[in-house]
């Protein structure tokens, strides 16, 4: 198992809070004003596209360093999966794991663009990664990771 660096994942927990920071400015839109004002849209599927794959960056670091899965075995997780999988080893706690999980999915919707892109669905996402994603922050102290 190669040794886990704290530093780097707190690089990516700063990177991953100022972008939650960014969205915060998002947090009294209302769905009405949302969809109709194409930039912020824009803005808000890219914010959220990134934070999310800060979120599965994190996990699979932790998955291979810290828990020792192999790392071929720690890529070919579905994103879905890593959320379940950091709650189950511990990192986070399970229920906000399960309430996590499926942004790692939705990830590729926004990356990819499988389908077209449903704006109220981003919406609800917004809504979900406001609440969500700052208690994803907080048990990834230095000192808890070690």
């Amino acid at each position: 198992m190669s040794q886990l660096d704290p530093e780097a994942i707190a690089q990516k927990l700063s990177r991953m809070v100022d972008r939650i920071d960014r969205l915060k400015r998002f947090e009294a839109l209302t769905l009405e004003d949302y969809l109709q004002d194409d930039l912020k849209q824009a803005a808000i599927e890219r914010l959220l596209e990134t934070i999310i794959d800060s979120a599965l960056s994190i996990n699979k670091t932790l998955l291979k360093r810290g828990v020792g899965l192999i790392p071929a075995d720690a890529e070919s997780f579905k994103n879905f999966e890593s959320f379940i999988l950091i709650g189950e080893n511990g990192f986070i706690p399970t229920a906000l794991a399960n309430q996590l999980a499926p942004s790692g999915s939705f990830r590729n919707v926004l990356a990819h663009e499988y389908d077209e892109i449903n704006p109220v669905q981003v919406y609800n996402a917004l809504q979900n990664a406001l609440r969500q994603y700052p208690q994803y922050v907080k048990p990834f102290r230095p000192t808890s990771i070690l």
